[in-house]
């Protein structure tokens, strides 16, 4: 009964992780599965909830290890995510397998290094059993993984080097033409140069419209900031689906996250940005030992802001927009002070 309890709340859309923890406590199977194969471990790696995937750790008979229906362990979750204190704790269990791969042959090496997260694939490098060269279903390793990430990403480099220091290869199939990319097939561009009627040299269009899998049939709109492309990315409902897409435009912006009162900064927590008009999006960056952060977020937009500490604990701060923006070379300087009753 308490199993079958644990069962329903984790496939709950909101998920109490108090009750979860207490079933688990009460007897309930530490490794039971929602509808979508995904355990309390896994789900709690995926949020993001480092002291919840710390209490589950310690739950005797956990199988840290456990693939969802799509592949994905909590590891592997969490590694794609950015969830760096969840990772180091997964790590820290003798019994973790960094060399999983999911339904399309990634590891949370190949996530993280695809995703730009150099602290989760530094971590992953100094695992005795790490194999570093393990190729996706596209023969992509890491070290692809990363050659796609944009060439003004501040991590770009130190990955690459990281990983070539622990022997890091690139895979032996090169599609489209020869050009890097993340999966067999990418998405390139390249600009016509009306003097000299020769083009650019192709440079790959990135996450979000490449994935480790296979991106085609690209179509821009009229407009020429819209249009079309095909994809058989993880989760897709077909084979191939296809997909909308549409120019966003981002600024920088960066401050201090400051406790109201004593003026102290906020640590161990991150800063998100949601927009109001997109449920479904966020952009968020974690505060350092200064309580400082720096992220990107689209222009002319209204957000609500909110501060995630790593005990779960949410502070709403205050809708935060930006109107006259100056494009990304711009900055914005914005500080944010925490006041106790803001806390929930």
């Amino acid at each position: 009964a308490k199993t079958t309890a644990l069962q329903t709340t984790l496939n709950a859309s909101n998920k109490d992780w108090d009750v979860i923890l207490r079933l688990i406590t009460e007897g309930a199977d530490v490794n039971a599965k929602s509808n979508t194969g995904n355990t309390a471990l896994i789900l709690a790696a995926t949020f993001g909830r480092t002291a919840t995937v710390t209490a589950l750790l310690g739950v005797s008979g956990i199988n840290v290890n456990i693939q969802n229906d799509f592949g994905n362990t909590a590891l592997i979750w969490a590694a794609m995510f950015g969830h760096t204190a969840v990772v180091n704790a997964l790590l820290e269990n003798p019994g973790i397998n960094v060399n999983i791969k999911e339904s399309s042959g990634n590891t949370a090496l190949i996530w993280a290094a695809f995703n730009g997260r150099t602290n989760i694939v530094t971590a992953l490098l100094e695992v005795s059993d790490i194999n570093v060269n393990i190729q996706n279903s596209s023969d992509k390793t890491a070290l692809d993984a990363a050659n796609t990430l944009a060439a003004d990403n501040a991590n770009k480099t130190a990955i690459i080097n990281a990983l070539k220091s622990k022997g890091g290869k690139t895979g032996e199939q090169i599609a489209s033409d020869g050009h890097e990319t993340m999966g067999g097939y990418d998405i390139f561009i390249s600009e016509l140069d009306p003097e000299t009627l020769t083009w650019s040299a192709p440079e790959n269009l990135g996450f979000p419209i490449n994935s480790p899998d296979d991106e085609l049939h690209f179509k821009l709109n009229s407009d020429l900031v819209s249009g079309y492309f095909t994809s058989n990315r993880l989760n897709t409902i077909g084979d191939y689906d296809i997909f909308f897409f549409w120019e966003i435009h981002t600024v920088k912006i960066k401050g201090r996250v400051i406790e109201g009162t004593t003026g102290a900064p906020i640590t161990n927590a991150r800063i998100f940005f949601r927009p109001l008009a997109y449920t479904d999006l966020y952009y968020f960056s974690i505060l350092d030992e200064e309580g400082q952060y720096q992220t990107s977020v689209t222009a002319e937009d209204v957000f609500k802001v909110e501060i995630k500490k790593d005990d779960g604990t949410v502070t709403a701060l205050e809708q935060f927009e930006i109107h006259a923006t100056g494009g990304t070379n711009t900055t914005y300087i914005k500080d944010f002070f925490v006041r106790p009753s803001d806390s929930h």
